[in-house]
């Protein structure tokens, strides 16, 4: 669409560019400040039209959301919880999409045997990395660390047994989000 727009505007450029070559034929006759005048109006009616062409690049070239994805976005901002002001909601919808997008081709990927796992869209989906980096990433590690614990002396009569899942006695529990 954005090329048969440059097409047209290519053919009104050169239109212009004839109907001005015949307007300087006839008015060369005219006195110079009548020509300058002319000559004037036409400078103008290039800068309103040099204008109007950035004006509609920019316009196609805006981002646009994928109205397929209406339902899925309202369904995953309800499941998670999401509200936003009308203002950052575009912004959250594109990163969200951009983000599902990325979801998308990594598990096409998988499913050809290029990764070995898969990727899900979660509660961090409307969160650009560095936002994710900035508000999840939070440990900071302190090289100086002294030991105030005694140290650990195995027992010398300890018998350990081969195998042990700690599952069984209930000492593993499910991940949880560390936020919470």
């Amino acid at each position: 669409m954005c090329l048969q727009m440059r097409y047209k505007l290519a053919a009104l450029l050169q239109h212009t560019h004839y109907y001005q070559e015949e307007e300087e034929e006839e008015d060369r006759e005219h006195t110079l400040f009548s020509s300058g005048f002319r000559t004037a109006g036409v400078f103008i009616m290039r800068v309103y039209l040099v204008a109007f062409t950035l004006c509609l690049s920019a316009v196609f070239a805006a981002p646009t959301l994928d109205k397929q994805l209406d339902d899925h976005w309202e369904q995953w901002k309800n499941w998670h919880s999401k509200k936003y002001h009308e203002k950052e909601e575009g912004w959250r919808r594109m990163v969200w999409e951009k983000n599902l997008r990325k979801i998308e081709l990594h598990n096409l990927e998988h499913s050809m045997g290029t990764h070995t796992y898969r990727l899900g869209m979660n509660q961090f989906g409307d969160m650009t990395h560095e936002e994710f980096r900035q508000v999840m990433n939070g440990y900071k590690h302190q090289k100086e660390r002294r030991f105030r614990g005694s140290l650990f002396m195995e027992p010398n009569f300890l018998e350990v047994p081969n195998k042990l899942d700690w599952r069984e006695k209930g000492y593993v529990t499910p991940v949880k989000d560390q936020l919470e």
